[in-house]
């Protein structure tokens, strides 16, 4: 069994060889390895066979091949593996169900009480697989319902919004027709005149009085538990664009107008003022998901202070603004002097999947002025050359340290991120998402 054990087991990392993460991929002399141990050393420009070292430059990863055999060699030997008994040295092949407990062949016939259900543990585990998968479906199919509930309320609160845009629009029709009126009824120089204001005056009121007086059917009345949810919403906001502790920075307050014309919900120029009845906060909030493997870690959702060009600049690569994002970068743990701790991410991915760190904005801050305190959960601009760009967020703060230029703050996830630095190897993690948190309206 040592013999298939070494067959299907990378030599870099010790582990059996699975589908995706870990195929056995075969280098052109021969030797094989698993994928994510050749993607973490993989060099193009110079690559060696870490058992044989010949060199293998210029040539492409996902060019080499699959080792099929070997990856359903690996598939039957963890399919086969088994624990071994402490007592009789012998594979716990059987599973008791009313003890609940693994068994050798000689626990079965020589000290394990006779008339209790055994079965072959292979069996009991393919039907404890099974139970639990429908424990995921039933699982799933709630999820499922719940998002089609969601779109539902998402489709619902467009069209309330469309409905409020086309009331504010006739609102100002009418205190424009109104304001006609007026100046028509001031300049009548006769009784004929003032007749045929009122006569329009009194047309003007009896086809808008229904909206006026609240009987419109076309308006979409919300209930006191969504106000009182949404005001509750707005007084947190108000809260998160107090002043950052320990930081000068502020969230940036602006708004953009929404209207209704020509039949399209439009949005307008964000600016500091708001003279309509409905407006949307300037988004300022984007979140970053990580995973490892096919596993999701969990997100991490980051307040940025949109008034530095290095917040831009990450939103930017956080929306794929410039064609470049950050999903599918890696990550790495910093640590200064074992008392600052950083989770850091120092390239993002083209287009065409190679990484990069080039700055893709000019005139980025740096030091001086831009500098802020290495507090925990801030996240910071990292520096790795003449236009380079990078970024961190703080796990652990270092007592009156400094970072050269924060740009904003973790809301909630750090113990996202705590995870994510706890997980061997941390070469597994990547960035699988990521994107801007739409913020809400005001009315």
């Amino acid at each position: 069994m040592a013999g298939v054990e070494d067959a299907v087991t990378c030599m870099i990392c010790s582990e059996v060889y699975q589908a995706k993460t870990r195929e056995p991929l075969v280098l052109p002399c021969g030797h094989t390895f698993c994928r994510s141990c050749l993607t973490n050393i993989y060099d193009t420009r110079y690559f060696t066979c870490p058992s044989c070292r010949e060199n293998f430059s210029h040539r492409d990863l996902e060019d080499l091949p699959i080792s099929f055999s070997l990856l359903s060699l690996s598939s039957n030997y963890i399919d086969f593996q088994c624990s071994t008994c402490r007592e009789h040295g012998g594979d716990l092949m059987y599973w008791c169900r009313g003890c609940q407990q693994p068994l050798c062949g000689l626990c079965l016939y020589q000290s394990h009480p006779q008339g209790h259900d055994v079965q072959l543990g292979k069996t009991c585990l393919k039907e404890k697989k099974h139970a639990v998968q429908e424990v995921i479906k039933t699982f799933h199919l709630a999820l499922d319902e719940n998002k089609k509930e969601i779109k539902k309320k998402v489709s619902s609160y467009i069209s309330m919004i469309k409905l409020l845009c086309q009331r504010s629009n006739r609102l100002r029709d009418i205190e424009t027709e109104v304001a006609a009126l007026s100046k028509e009824v001031e300049g009548a120089y006769n009784i004929e005149n003032i007749l045929f204001s009122e006569a329009k005056i009194k047309s003007v009121l009896s086809k808008q009085m229904p909206m006026l007086s609240g009987n419109d059917e076309s308006e979409i009345d919300i209930n006191a538990e969504e106000k009182a949810a949404r005001e509750g919403k707005a007084d947190a906001d108000i809260g998160q664009q107090q002043t950052s502790p320990g930081s000068k920075q502020v969230v940036d307050k602006r708004i953009a107008r929404l209207s209704c014309q020509d039949g399209k919900l439009l949005l307008r120029s964000f600016t500091s003022c708001n003279d309509t009845c409905l407006s949307l906060k300037f988004p300022s909030e984007v979140f970053l998901e990580f995973s490892a493997g096919n596993q999701c870690v969990g997100r991490v959702y980051i307040q940025l202070w949109c008034h530095l060009r290095r917040a831009q600049h990450f939103q930017a690569l956080c929306l794929g603004t410039f064609g470049a994002s950050y999903v599918g970068a890696s990550l790495i743990v910093s640590s200064y002097n074992h008392e600052r701790e950083t989770l850091d991410v120092r390239k993002y991915i083209l287009p065409d999947g190679s990484a990069s760190n080039k700055v893709l904005m000019t005139d980025l801050e740096w030091g001086g002025r831009f500098e802020g305190p290495a507090n925990e959960g801030i996240v910071m601009g990292s520096y790795y050359g003449v236009g380079t760009h990078g970024f961190g967020i703080c796990t652990r703060c270092q007592p009156n340290g400094t970072f050269q230029c924060p740009f904003g703050e973790v809301l909630s996830g750090m113990e996202v991120v705590r995870a994510v630095i706890s997980h061997e190897p941390i070469s597994e993690v990547t960035i699988t998402d990521c994107g801007l948190v739409i913020p809400e309206l005001v009315p």
